[in-house]
């Protein structure tokens, strides 16, 4: 809980997302008690292990994983996954579309994820979750795949601390 209250971000890849769902850290910031409604992730539609590239596309920039980020473009991420559909119910969802939440989607939903939902984000941004192995993915890698693209959401965490630190020493001076 100290560490959410400050300034610093939070990353959950894959089941590292189902352990931020779970704790309530996503989709609401804060630790909490699980509740029956609240979002979880379940085991695929497909009743087995995905593992495949999958076209993804970015919802919101409003956290500083996503800010270099272009919406208009489609993003080609690894998944590997047995629990990676995404499921919460019409308020739960009614809340994350009303705050801005829903931070990721499939174009090709390999898992029954509601609303095609691959990642979210907390209310403050801070906190991202993601099903696609962004961490398994660069510019070298799947060069026989027409379009692919890096969604570097670690280079945008990165610049998001020097530009901050940037501006401590601007207003510092």
């Amino acid at each position: 809980e100290r560490f959410t209250a400050t300034d610093r971000l939070i990353l959950g890849i894959c089941n590292g997302f189902q352990g931020l769902v779970k704790s309530g850290l996503l989709p609401f910031g804060t630790i909490r008690e699980r509740q029956e409604d609240h979002p979880t992730l379940a085991a695929n539609d497909c009743a087995h292990h995905a593992a495949t590239l999958v076209r993804t596309r970015i919802r919101s920039t409003r956290s500083p994983w996503l800010q270099d980020l272009d919406h208009s473009l489609t993003y080609t991420l690894p998944v590997s996954h047995g629990e990676g559909k995404f499921v919460a119910d019409e308020s739960q969802l009614a809340y994350l579309i009303a705050h801005d939440l829903i931070a990721t989607t499939y174009l090709d939903n390999p898992n029954g994820s509601t609303l095609d939902i691959e990642g979210i984000v907390s209310p403050d941004g801070n906190i991202l979750g993601k099903m696609a192995h962004n961490e398994r993915s660069s510019d070298s890698l799947f060069i026989n795949v027409p379009g692919i693209r890096s969604q570097d959401i670690f280079a945008s965490g990165i610049r998001y601390f020097t530009h901050k630190g940037e501006e401590h020493h601007e207003t510092a001076l």
